[in-house]
């Protein structure tokens, strides 16, 4: 989001939320040939609250070394919930919620949950897809989506640290509150770990994964496309119960053994049209399988 954007999102609020902005410059009232926030279908909160901080920053005073770090530390909030506001008020109808942490890694907590106040979490509770990166856990921020978000039909989650992994928990919270899921992406940094085996941590950790991936089952009549990408496939629950499955995509995956291979056999995937198997180490009866699907006429890859 542009500074410019930004200020015609200020202009058009009403000027008791826009006076209360006693930190930023004052910005006159104005009539745009557009209700803009009706059109936002995608929220990318980080990339808004990095807008909030370039337009803060312009007129904040760098007065000491705290403010010249992070000028726009205490408006920051302000104007972010002022715009958040003004999209509730105008019902936007966010479709789509990418929440970044690892891009907003100083960000301070209160800037990355000001989405789940009580008088905002409003805004997401339709929205269909939500795209998570966390590098910690510190945020909570499955914990809170599951909260606000019952009707997600996409869930894509990435664990860009192993710290972030304490937070999987709330991973099958997220994964069990939803009512029709129907897309599921999942993307982990545990392919080292497994292949040494010498981790105990790591145990701990595969443990936890497991429960997640247990949650998808729930949805195993609704989900029809599901992708995993670094993740032990120990993990991955028996795909053969997703009868209604049109897409699988593995990619830096481990644990192609026979019994997993074996139970895709169990199901003929009469949906399915499109296989995508890359940098995974295999075996015969994998590629038999996927050669299954290329005698079909359906979209198989194996690399």
């Amino acid at each position: 989001m542009r500074p410019i954007k930004l200020r015609t999102l200020i202009q058009m609020m009403d000027d008791e939320e826009r006076n209360a902005l006693d930190s930023v410059p004052p910005v006159s009232k104005s009539s745009t040939l557009f209700a803009y926030p009706i059109y936002m279908k995608h929220l990318d909160i980080c990339a808004l609250i990095r807008a909030a901080r370039y337009w803060a920053k312009q007129w904040w005073p760098l007065t000491d070394q705290v403010s010249a770090k992070r000028p726009p530390l205490l408006v920051v909030p302000q104007i972010v919930k002022s715009i958040l506001r003004l999209f509730i008020r105008y019902s936007a109808n966010v479709l789509t919620l990418t929440l970044d942490d690892y891009r907003c890694n100083d960000f301070v907590e209160e800037e990355i949950l000001m989405l789940f106040d009580k008088d905002l979490r409003k805004l997401i509770s339709t929205t269909r897809d939500v795209r998570v990166r966390f590098s910690t856990a510190k945020h909570k921020v499955l914990r809170y989506l599951s909260e606000s978000c019952g009707h997600l039909e996409r869930i894509d989650v990435k664990i860009a640290s192993e710290s972030a992994c304490t937070d999987l928990p709330t991973l099958t919270d997220l994964i069990s509150s939803q009512q029709n899921l129907t897309h599921f992406v999942f993307r982990g940094r545990l392919l080292r770990d497994y292949k040494s085996g010498s981790d105990q941590n790591q145990l701990h950790v595969t443990k936890k994964l497991r429960e997640s991936m247990k949650a998808l089952l729930r949805h195993s009549k609704t989900i029809r496309s599901l992708e995993f990408y670094n993740i032990a496939l120990v993990d991955v629950p028996a795909l053969s119960s997703f009868t209604n499955l049109e897409e699988l995509k593995f990619q830096e995956c481990a644990g192609f053994r026979d019994a997993f291979v074996n139970d895709l056999l169990k199901n003929d995937f009469k949906k399915l049209r499109n296989v995508e198997i890359r940098f995974c180490a295999g075996g015969n009866k994998l590629d038999a399988w996927v050669e299954h699907f290329k005698d079909r006429d359906h979209r198989a890859m194996l690399s």
